[in-house]
């Protein structure tokens, strides 16, 4: 799937410190299958022939990633929709390789299986996140010291 990706805010994330949890946010345009038909035609001779038709359309959709940062075990939390049909994960979440903490940036590897991973890196003073396939998303830190009801 072919993602054109636009971001919605940038929203600072503090240097210095490790957040618990980052929630970033994107809005993305992608090429959707809607439909389509098959056919099997036998001519005289008993040859076969077959033919498909796609029907595609272009929607937005919206997407929503967390990050786990902090300890021993980093994860993302992805949709779906934006992760390889062969992957290994823990409910969602996929680990995160090769984690770098600067000032001005995040920069980690998701693992989504032995053969397949995508590079992204969080710029701590905008908060836009990218990805290695051109994704974009606005990340924040998430307040998980309280409830939100």
């Amino acid at each position: 799937m072919t993602l054109l990706t636009s971001a919605i805010l940038a929203i600072s994330i503090h240097s210095g410190s490790v957040p618990d949890l980052l929630v970033c946010r994107a809005s993305s345009v992608a090429s959707v299958e809607t439909g389509g038909s098959s056919a099997v035609v036998t001519d005289s001779d008993g040859s076969v022939l077959t033919g498909r038709s796609v029907d595609t359309e272009v929607r937005e959709i919206s997407a929503v990633i967390q990050l786990r940062l902090n300890g021993d075990d980093p994860r993302v939390n992805l949709p779906r929709f934006l992760a390889p049909q062969v992957a290994s994960s823990k409910g969602g979440w996929y680990r995160v390789k090769d984690l770098e903490m600067k000032d001005d940036f995040i920069r980690g590897k998701v693992v989504f299986n032995f053969m397949q991973s995508s590079r992204f890196e969080i710029d701590r003073r905008t908060g836009i996140l990218t990805s290695g396939n051109g994704f974009l998303a606005s990340c924040e830190v998430a307040d998980v010291s309280e409830r939100k009801f």
